[in-house]
């Protein structure tokens, strides 16, 4: 994410009470929560990219996972922060870039990103999905919420929108495919969002020379 754009979210969680942002819920988002409560994805260790005021994490660590957050904007680590419980599983936030990930390899068992990487620039992805394939551990798995591209009603909202191409030729060859699904409810003309279910492979598997 670049500087201009961390200073703009920095702003926001320092101007604004952070259950007033947009983009605030005090729920996680539903399609993680059954991913998890169904046992479809790996337990242990989780980690939350672009964790803002920490809700996903704060959950996760409820659930039964040592739950960290990561959010570029100190404000947003702040407020995640002072939501931890006093008692109990007590998740871990820090301040770092997803471009710079602040962990050692293999480190965790799930890694979450909600709306996040539609932030980044295309240069961005490359070294974005270098990062997560570094700390994912195999057979890890990977569960992203983006604004699809192929939803766009209209250009307002974040800059990078990928399609459902983008992400899987992002991913490749690290991560494998388990599910895609476009969520439903978004009123006209707000776009919809892509929800992603990738796995880490157990070995990288080599680009495919195309066929045509």
């Amino acid at each position: 994410m670049s500087e201009a754009l961390t200073r703009r979210f920095e702003d926001r969680y320092r101007e604004q009470d952070y259950r007033n942002l947009p983009w605030f819920s005090p729920r996680p988002p539903v399609w993680v929560a059954n991913a998890v409560r169904r046992r479809r994805v790996a337990r242990g260790r989780s980690l939350d990219l672009g964790c803002g005021a920490g809700t996903l994490v704060l959950w996760l660590a409820r659930t039964g996972y040592a739950a960290v957050g990561l959010d570029a904007a100190p404000s947003a680590i702040a407020a995640a922060n002072g939501r931890r419980p006093a008692h109990g599983r007590r998740p871990r936030f820090e301040v770092g870039s997803v471009l710079r990930l602040p962990f050692p390899a293999q480190s965790f068992d799930l890694v979450t990103d909600i709306g996040l990487l539609h932030t980044l620039t295309p240069r961005e992805r490359q070294r974005y999905a270098a990062q997560l394939a570094r700390v994912l551990r195999p057979g890890g798995d990977y569960l992203l919420m983006a604004f699809a591209r192929e939803e766009q009603r209209r250009r307002v909202g974040p800059p990078y929108r990928l399609s459902v191409g983008d992400v899987v030729d992002l991913l490749e060859p690290s991560l494998e495919v388990v599910s895609v699904e476009t969520m439903g409810g978004a009123p006209a003309p707000a776009p919809r969002m892509n929800a992603f279910h990738l796995r880490r492979r157990l070995r990288a598997q080599p680009r495919g020379r195309a066929l045509w």
